[in-house]
């Protein structure tokens, strides 16, 4: 706005002055008019378009967060299952420990029982040997009191006497039997209340872990739910400002469209004035002459300056386009004049500031020559 402020009064100038003059001028205003535009519509687009990015990239490192929170999300999820897992496995162990805890006790009640019987015939057995026993005792005593008796009464005592001693034998026998019925019984009693034990301890260990993943488990579940209400509350935040944007948009979607017609009329206006241009810079290389002749002098090297005539410079320059040269056989000076003369210091680039018009008017498309012609060592090439 600055720029086309500083320029309305040389506008206003250039159109009251007309002619070639204000035409070129016009030309050249009316280029640094569309450059101006350009440039306030570019700078200004730019400066929109870097809001816009701006707010973009906020909304990719909001959507990057979320990503990162959504990942961790379903990696505890994954740890959640996978320890849910375990815990199932852990419960079902802990069944199965329990079914053989309870087989395993139901075993040591059977073998009690079994112990408990077995004491019982023991004690049978013993109170039977006892009997027995007195029995002998009382026969013994019958026996010795008898001996002065017949002899078939000692007879008969000592026949009996010899079946109660059998089946002494074959009760202590019977004894003897169950008391090793007795001690493995004993032993396999001792060998389930061992198991009984250590199933035990490995039942409190699985409840002592189940209790600790249950409750690793509930935090677990309460880090899964805070973060899906974070991810919540960032995809809302992260919609709103989509919308916001939305919003925004339209209106600048409405400014671009304007200044995209604007653009379009301006290019249109330049396209017209690049060929009025065109038009006036070949008029102006025309009334210079559509054939012109340059001489352009090379410094003398070290053997003809020692060939120059004492006192004479052999080539001198006048004005703009005048150059002479002195022939020592004469002792004359021959003067020259071309549309422009170029000194030993001048660069390849003042010789270029004359040449560029007319590469102009290639870029143009019109056909130009340009050709360097001198004897050999002159410099052509350079």
């Amino acid at each position: 706005t600055a720029k086309l402020e500083a320029l309305e009064p040389q506008w206003a100038k250039v159109q009251a002055g007309g002619g070639a003059g204000g035409a070129t001028a016009q030309a050249t205003l009316s280029s640094v008019l569309a450059d101006a535009l350009r440039s306030d519509s570019v700078t200004w687009q730019a400066e929109k378009c870097s809001e816009l990015e701006r707010e973009l990239l906020t909304l990719r490192v909001a959507n990057n967060t979320t990503q990162r929170q959504l990942q961790a999300a379903e990696r505890a999820e994954k740890t959640l299952k996978r320890l849910a897992k375990q815990f199932r496995d852990s419960e079902m162990q802990i069944q199965a420990m329990e079914q053989e805890l309870g087989s395993v006790k139901a075993g040591a009640q059977i073998a009690d029982k079994a112990k408990q019987s077995s004491n019982a015939a023991l004690e049978r057995t013993e109170a039977q040997t006892v009997h027995l026993q007195r029995r002998v005792q009382e026969l013994e005593q019958q026996l010795s009191q008898a001996s002065s008796g017949g002899a078939a009464e000692r007879a008969l005592l000592q026949e009996q006497n010899k079946k109660q001693a059998e089946k002494l034998q074959g009760l202590r026998r019977e004894k003897g039997d169950l008391s090793q019925k007795l001690d493995a019984l004993t032993q396999e009693v001792e060998a389930v209340e061992q198991s009984r034990r250590e199933k035990q301890r490995k039942l409190e260990a699985c409840q002592g872990l189940s209790r600790n993943l249950m409750d690793l488990l509930r935090g677990l579940q309460g880090s899964v739910d805070k973060l899906r209400e974070e991810q919540q509350e960032v995809k809302s935040k992260c919609q709103d400002d989509l919308r916001s944007i939305a919003d925004d948009f339209m209106p600048l979607t409405n400014v671009v469209q304007r200044i995209g017609a604007s653009r379009a009329n301006m290019e249109q206006r330049y396209k017209e004035i690049a060929e009025e241009r065109k038009k006036l810079h070949n008029l102006v290389l025309e009334l210079k002459g559509n054939i012109r002749v340059f001489v352009r002098v090379r410094p003398m090297n070290e053997k003809e300056k020692a060939a120059e005539a004492a006192g004479e410079s052999t080539i001198t320059f006048a004005e703009d386009g005048k150059i002479s040269v002195y022939e020592a056989n004469n002792s004359r000076r021959k003067w020259f004049e071309f549309d422009k003369a170029f000194a030993p210091k001048c660069t390849q680039q003042e010789v270029f500031e004359e040449i560029k018009p007319l590469a102009t008017s290639v870029l143009d498309g019109y056909n130009v020559c340009i050709f360097a012609y001198g004897q050999t060592g002159s410099g052509k090439t350079f």
